[in-house]
């Protein structure tokens, strides 16, 4: 757990805390960036499909991981930036995926614990998870697996 946040994560909350960490040593890390390279994206997905769903659909597949991706993701981010008032570092090149060994996400690893910061609105508190986190990773996900970018 990232000590800054531990204010955020307790009660309900507590299972969230562990999937944001500035320490993953020991686990497989890749890259935030490295998940818009399709061989890479294709590499992870395999992995997990043949762990979980073997033979299964691409497209499924794929969106059935990114429902992953996106479950380890966004409830803390939420809960950091609405509780905790806190900015986090969320360019894909700021962060990396820590994936379990069946290469299903379990964690974001972030470059630095973030910042306290009170935003003036909705728009400039997640500008930066959408924009420069989301948008690029869902347009990826969305051509990396045939899917419409609204699917992911």
């Amino acid at each position: 757990m990232i000590e800054a946040l531990r204010p955020v994560f307790h009660g309900v909350f507590a299972p969230f805390g562990h999937t944001l960490t500035l320490d993953a040593a020991g686990r497989r890390v890749i890259p935030g960036a490295d998940l818009l390279d399709r061989a890479r994206f294709d590499e992870i997905v395999d992995a997990f499909g043949a762990h979980h769903y073997p033979g299964a659909d691409r497209r499924p597949l794929v969106s059935m991981w990114s429902q992953w991706y996106l479950g380890v993701v966004l409830p803390p981010v939420m809960l950091a930036s609405l509780i905790g008032d806190h900015r986090l570092p969320l360019r894909l090149e700021e962060t990396a995926l820590v994936l379990n060994e069946d290469a299903q996400p379990a964690a974001l690893l972030l470059s630095h614990e973030g910042e306290v910061s009170s935003p003036a609105d909705m728009v400039d508190r997640f500008e930066g998870l959408v924009r420069h986190h989301l948008a690029p990773l869902c347009e990826a996900v969305a051509t990396h697996g045939g899917l419409s970018p609204r699917v992911p």
